[in-house]
């Protein structure tokens, strides 16, 4: 007879996975990376500070833009 719980067992734990893995594939559509799990405000700190040096560099790396063509910057088509 334990074999007639089995059916309702695996249902049970079947609609658990599921339901888990809904959840997972979701943040993963909708967020593009798994769900960030047991994160402080020490964490979510840091990772506006990665962003923002991230873009810092970026804008460091750009190309300079010349006042003479209408763009922010001190150099004048490399003439100054």
């Amino acid at each position: 007879m334990p074999y007639e719980s089995a059916p309702p067992f695996i249902i049970i734990v079947g609609a658990f996975c599921a339901m888990a893995g809904l959840q997972y594939a979701g943040n993963n559509i909708i967020y593009g990376k798994p769900k960030p799990m047991g994160q402080d405000e020490w964490d979510k700190k840091l990772i506006e500070r990665d962003t923002r040096l991230r873009e810092e560099a970026k804008a460091a790396t750009a190309k300079p833009k010349y006042a003479f063509l209408g763009g922010e910057g001190k150099k004048w088509l490399g003439l100054f």
